[in-house]
């Protein structure tokens, strides 16, 4: 249509204007995003680029272009690893020069295993910090490299590394020698650097095998004092945190009178984590912080008791265990906010005003314990007693305990198949207990998109026996390929052969509207017998109480919600489901309540969106056991897996759409759309 008339062109123009800011409003990635992203590439690539005898090994020996005096190409030598090291080192220490960040940045991606899709993703103000990222990330894995050689070739570092009688441990041994060797680099000019290691010893005058033993010893001491000093170092610098927080308050936010002691309370919590507790955590420089460290320091945050009279004067990490003493619930997501805004704020000051401290501003990011409380919340009366995610040995253990042969599930599956199948719910979908129990045949539900189907369960609440815990835990739970091929298919296809309408069997108590209790005794019992004290129950909690009271540590226990824990994890840390991956799609996914003063109703996820994201972790390789899982299934259901059901079909496009009843609730928020 040609649109002859100005104002008609104007509209147009406006209209469609104003549609296209609409949708990149819609699409355009937070700042936490953008970093998280840049931090998910530049640690795969180091990851990948470690691996030896790689392609990426390859193509970075031949970018290393150093050639023999025959010609033949030494990339994998110590010296042009040194020189490399040496230029990353340099640039490390100047990332002012953005020109040569530039440079240096774009060769490694060129080469790198990222995409370049990936690349456009990433805004234009933010390149220069992915390059930064990507530097940081090469320096690792040609240190890496040097430290492989060195492995390799000991002796020609005998020099400059600890003698076995002196040091042990092999890999303590590797690691002095790589530093020595490194410092030797970097404080030198470009020369033949395995020379230089020999000229090091020569300077010393060492000349007799007396006068060498001798000078080893001083070395080795002069080794042992300075790893002290270290210590000694890391403790003042996190005490001097303290100080540096008065100014921080008092001289740049002039903060006084009640702001100033609320800052003052909410910052402490981040110099009590630097200072350590003398026990677990040790002391920290602010130079040495990992991403890890920062999410250590926010499942602590969010562990925190809520303060009050009583607790004025503890520490982060006795808040913690006061929690666990007086059987305390979470704080709300909602308060969280003004405890983690400050510390944020204060960490990215002490790197900007304290160059000295060579703090990386960009790891604060990793902070965010209001989203994690919100993950983790359960929002009715239920007391948390501080329940973990289960480890992987943990969890391997447990299946090969309880689940231990193809006898044992099918004799399961005869009699109680929720004994077997909510466990695997609980791993893949992260579903409570009674949200995996009380599925129906009817829940199982199919989404057909570009020729493929997608199933998945469509949680309700339209029977009398059915009741989910918030708005949201109305949700689609896509069924991903594990669960395929670890039969559930081929079990919910018999069980409606056999004329059952439910996928497990349960009693409805019409009193207590309670259908979970053989299950939590099955699950207690089971938890007892694989991990003992761990296992969550009133005999345990009581004696966790006791030996806080004494002082020893505090530590979680295991239960079913465990389960739900390790979902959390898995897709809040490790951020599976590329492009998929959003904060409100993880929340659909999840099914807890939204944190506002007025909740929200996130809706349901589309299957297929959701099947991306579960499907793209990779459940045998993180779970191994499950392999022997899938062998005794196939035994037990005589390698009739079923990847399809003709019985299932998809009634129109817009099914999985569909809101189902939310049965009224006393004391419940009138929930309203998120549109």
């Amino acid at each position: 249509m040609l649109v002859k008339d100005n104002d008609e062109l104007d509209k147009l123009t406006n209209y469609l204007n104003k549609e296209l800011n609409s949708y990149l409003k819609e699409n355009l990635m937070t700042e936490n995003e953008i970093n998280r992203l840049t931090d998910m590439l530049c640690k795969n690539y180091e990851r990948e680029a470690k691996i030896e005898y790689s392609d990426l090994e390859k193509l970075r020996i031949e970018s290393l272009e150093y050639f023999n005096e025959n010609g033949n190409q030494e990339g994998h030598t110590l010296q042009p690893l040194a020189k490399k090291w040496k230029e990353l080192d340099n640039q490390y220490h100047n990332f002012i020069n953005t020109e040569e960040t530039i440079r240096i940045g774009s060769e490694i991606f060129k080469r790198s295993n990222i995409e370049k899709e990936k690349l456009t993703e990433i805004p234009t103000d933010k390149i220069l910090d992915f390059y930064e990222q990507l530097i940081k990330a090469e320096k690792k894995v040609i240190e890496n490299d040097i430290r492989l050689y060195i492995q390799r070739n000991m002796y020609l570092f005998k020099n400059i590394s600890p003698t076995r009688a002196e040091m042990q441990n092999e890999k303590d041994r590797v690691e002095t020698t790589l530093e020595s060797f490194l410092e030797l680099v970097r404080e030198n000019p470009l020369q033949n650097y395995l020379n230089l290691v020999k000229k090091h010893v020569k300077n010393a005058n060492f000349e007799s095998d007396t006068s060498f033993a001798n000078s080893k010893d001083y070395i080795l001491g002069l080794f042992n004092q300075m790893k002290q000093e270290q210590e000694l170092s890391v403790l003042n610098e996190a005490e001097n945190l303290e100080r540096l927080a008065e100014v921080y308050i008092k001289d740049v936010l002039n903060k006084k009178g009640k702001p100033a002691t609320n800052h003052t309370r909410n910052i402490k919590y981040f110099t009590d984590y630097m200072k350590g507790n003398g026990k677990k955590h040790q002391p920290k420089k602010l130079s040495e912080l990992t991403s890890e460290d920062i999410i250590e320091f926010q499942n602590l945050l969010v562990n925190i008791i809520i303060r009050t009279r009583r607790h004025q004067g503890m520490s982060l990490f006795e808040l913690v265990s006061q929690r666990i003493i007086e059987n305390s619930r979470l704080m709300k997501p909602s308060n969280m906010n003004g405890i983690e805004y400050p510390i944020k704020g204060f960490y990215k000051h002490l790197c900007k005003a304290y160059k000295n401290l060579d703090g990386d501003s960009d790891l604060i990011d990793y902070l965010d314990a209001q989203t994690k409380l919100e993950l983790l919340r359960e929002d009715d009366n239920e007391v948390d007693y501080g329940v973990r995610g289960i480890e992987v040995p943990e969890m391997t253990r447990f299946a090969n305990i309880i689940y231990k042969d193809a006898n044992t599930i099918e004799k399961m599956l005869n009699e109680s198949p929720q004994n077997f199948y909510t466990f695997l719910l609980g791993l893949v979908f992260g579903v409570r207990i009674r949200e995996g129990l009380q599925l129906k045949i009817r829940n199982l539900k199919v989404q057909e998109k570009d020729g493929q189907k997608y199933y998945y369960f469509y949680l309700d609440e339209n029977d009398n026996d059915t009741r989910l815990k918030t708005s949201n835990s109305h949700r689609n739970l896509p069924i991903p390929n594990v669960l395929i091929r670890l039969g559930i298919l081929t079990f919910i296809d018999r069980r409606r052969e056999l004329g059952y309408e439910t996928l497990f069997n349960y009693k409805f108590n019409k009193k207590s509207q309670e259908i979970t209790g053989a299950l939590n005794i099955f699950y207690q019992r089971a938890f007892q017998k694989c991990f003992g004290e761990l296992a969550c129950n009133e005999a345990n909690i009581e004696l966790l109480r006791q030996r806080v009271k004494d002082g020893e540590e505090a530590y979680e226990f295991i239960q079913y919600r465990s389960f739900r824990k390790n979902f959390v994890n898995v897709i809040d840390r490790q951020k599976i489901g590329g492009n998929y991956h959003t904060i409100t799609n993880i929340k659909k996914l999840i099914g807890h309540s939204d944190s506002s003063a007025t909740e929200y109703y996130y809706e349901r996820i589309e299957p297929f969106v959701g099947y991306q994201i579960l499907n793209s972790f990779d459940y045998f390789f993180h779970y191994p056991f499950l392999e022997r899982l899938e062998e005794d299934i196939k035994e037990v259901f005589n390698d009739d897996i079923k990847y399809e059901l003709d019985w299932v079909t998809q009634k129109n496009d817009e099914e999985w759409k569909i809101k189902s009843k939310i049965k009224k609730n006393k004391g419940k928020t009138i929930i309203k759309d998120k549109n």
